[in-house]
């Protein structure tokens, strides 16, 4: 994990110097690689992979975190992605009922806030058999994203522990 993160940030420091001549972007990236123990070859994919120049600009600008900004963004995200979670399966649920009138209270708590979400994610990704697989999907895509950032080894978890 740590050679991905410093691979990025040497993509976004060469993304940075691509408007200087070649020699000096190769100096500087040679000189990055030294200074944090990369291969070459690991600079030439970074170099040439806009994805990874993208990467890298947002993982450089949360590496620029500090860690108690980091612990407060993860006390804040870590609830907020939960309760997201917890509403999506609301909405896994209530799809098994379709009586279910989602405008109505109790229901339209889960209702109101998911279905703006619900209903981009069904031009993209339609229901399967009649089976409204929307809501999975988001689920899925919020647990990935509550560990990726606020799990044991998460990123802000990371930066606010060991002060990155």
């Amino acid at each position: 994990m740590q050679a991905a993160a410093r691979l990025h940030v040497v993509a976004a420091a060469q993304r940075r110097q691509a408007a200087a001549p070649p020699v000096a972007a190769a100096a500087t990236a040679a000189a990055l690689a030294g200074s944090l123990g990369l291969p070459s070859a690991a600079l030439a994919v970074a170099a040439t992979d806009p994805q990874a120049a993208a990467a890298a600009q947002a993982v450089y600008e949360l590496a620029a975190l500090d860690s108690a900004t980091a612990g407060t963004l993860a006390a804040v995200l870590k609830p907020a992605l939960s309760l997201a979670s917890l509403l999506m399966i609301v909405r896994i649920v209530m799809s098994w009922y379709p009586e279910i009138d989602g405008k109505q209270m109790p229901w339209s708590i889960a209702y109101t806030p998911t279905e703006p979400l619900l209903e981009a994610t069904r031009k993209v990704v339609p229901p399967f058999n009649g089976l409204d697989v929307s809501p999975i999907v988001w689920v899925a895509l919020l647990s990935f994203l509550a560990e990726i950032l606020t799990g044991p080894q998460g990123i802000l978890s990371l930066i606010a522990r060991k002060g990155i």
